[in-house]
């Protein structure tokens, strides 16, 4: 019994030390043309991390737009890019795109957007479809 606990704690922490997050510049997010297609142009990034093993993308963003406003053109953006707007409050989305008509899969995911309680600030994140 107390062989499987050492065993299983083992497997965990070295399963916890592979995940490889590292920090990202303020503008690489719009390297990736399906974020842009979302995001639009009047964002403002920081605090980025990108997640190399699980491909998660993570950033704080702020806009010179009402927040109601930025919302909406997210939406808009996002389906005419394709994605699909699975959950909605006032000033939260999740947007999951699931097509699999490309080898390369970029930009296939989930993506949820979520305002932050300070200064107009979101925080915005991407993963695979299989955590959202």
């Amino acid at each position: 019994m107390m062989r499987t606990i050492i065993f299983s704690l083992w497997v965990l922490t070295f399963s916890m030390s592979c995940s490889d997050v590292i920090p990202a510049g303020s503008s690489d997010w719009k390297r990736y043309e399906w974020m842009k297609d979302i995001m639009g142009d009047q964002v403002n990034a920081d605090s980025a991390t990108h997640n190399i093993d699980t491909g998660e993308y993570q950033f704080v963003f702020t806009t010179p737009l009402q927040p109601d406003s930025a919302v909406a053109g997210f939406d808009q953006r996002a389906v005419r890019a394709g994605w699909s707007v699975e959950k909605r409050d006032r000033l939260f989305r999740v947007y999951t795109r699931r097509k699999q008509e490309t080898v390369n899969r970029e930009g296939y995911g989930c993506i949820s957007i979520r305002p932050r309680q300070a200064g107009g600030r979101f925080e915005f994140m991407y993963r695979t479809t299989m955590d959202c």
